[in-house]
């Protein structure tokens, strides 16, 4: 199939965001308007069999440089295929891999690039120039996710305890859920910008934190984001954001009012979001923020399978 793909630029957004809705990864990154929200040139590209679609990719290009454009994935997306063996889909996907890998190699200098956990096959990259015994691409760093299935999700909060999902929770994760079931909070799912930047605020440089909650309040009007609020006699402690496509859905962004978890505000409202993402019919979720030692292990007492996603690098 690799001699008969081809690599066509994309300009309507609404066809490339209709590929993204029905593709394999459906990943918030890849939506046109946050691809459209960096500064400098960025392009869109279509990988086609003729007329079919079977996969796509943007770019962030500076002095003919790729970058990753400060996202956390630059997602490679795949056509989403039903019936075929999980042979046939490996190759099928090492022949999408391969067409873009030497799209970037025969058309940048230098880059890197942020994969999401669909780019799982690395050895594209590795065997252009294979024949020359030149190393063009390497991994730059391998990083990791938290990903949790709740398709079997369907107990109600009052019978949490009783659960598999419970089970695998950490024994941490199950005290401070203890603890925060005996303040009387309340959870809710309300689009309140002005929390989260406030909270977002204390905690990171966010430099273009308004034109990002432009485009969450976007895609929330679409039913594309959910955010998440827990709060005691009204008072907004924690939240939570994520984006939601199809039956999948990718954390974003979340935090507390205190600086110290003790409240356990975050923990609970982790919890009951995903009661609340079941019932919109998502399946799995991606907690996309485990590489940092403050808060790894406690996405990861959520029970998620630990997953590496890549990050290459090139240079002729």
């Amino acid at each position: 199939m690799n001699n008969l793909l081809t690599i066509e630029e994309v300009k309507d957004d609404d066809l490339w965001d209709q590929f993204i809705f029905k593709s394999e990864n459906k990943s918030f990154y890849s939506l046109s308007r946050v691809i459209n929200n960096y500064t400098k040139t960025k392009k869109k590209f279509f990988i086609k069999k003729n007329d079919e679609i079977f996969g796509s990719f943007h770019l962030f290009i500076d002095n003919n440089m790729v970058n990753d454009g400060h996202t956390i994935y630059s997602p490679l997306n795949f056509k989403q295929i039903d019936k075929i063996t999980k042979s046939g889909l490996t190759y099928k996907k090492f022949l999408i891999i391969e067409k873009y890998a030497n799209f970037l190699n025969e058309n940048f200098n230098k880059g890197e690039v942020t994969f999401d956990l669909s780019t799982d096959d690395m050895r594209p990259f590795h065997w252009v120039n294979y024949d020359k015994n030149k190393i063009i691409f390497q991994i730059d760093e391998i990083r990791y996710t938290s990903l949790i299935n709740i398709e079997n999700f369907h107990m109600d909060y009052n019978n949490l305890e009783k659960s598999l999902f419970y089970s695998n929770l950490s024994r941490s994760i199950k005290q401070q859920l203890k603890s925060a079931n005996t303040k009387n909070y309340s959870f809710k799912n309300s689009f309140d910008a002005n929390f989260a930047k406030k909270i977002i605020k204390q905690s990171f440089d966010f430099p273009d934190i308004e034109e990002i909650f432009d485009i969450y309040d976007y895609y929330h009007k679409l039913g594309l984001l959910q955010m998440y609020i827990t709060s005691k006699d009204k008072t907004n402690l924690a939240f939570s954001i994520f984006s939601v496509i199809g039956d999948k859905a990718i954390y974003l962004n979340g935090g507390r009012l205190e600086k110290s978890n003790q409240d356990f505000s975050t923990t609970y409202n982790l919890i009951n979001s995903f009661f609340s993402l079941r019932k919109l019919g998502v399946t799995k979720i991606d907690l996309e923020g485990v590489n940092s030692p403050k808060r790894g292990f406690w996405k990861l007492g959520f029970g998620g399978s630990l997953t590496p996603y890549y990050r290459i690098k090139f240079n002729h």
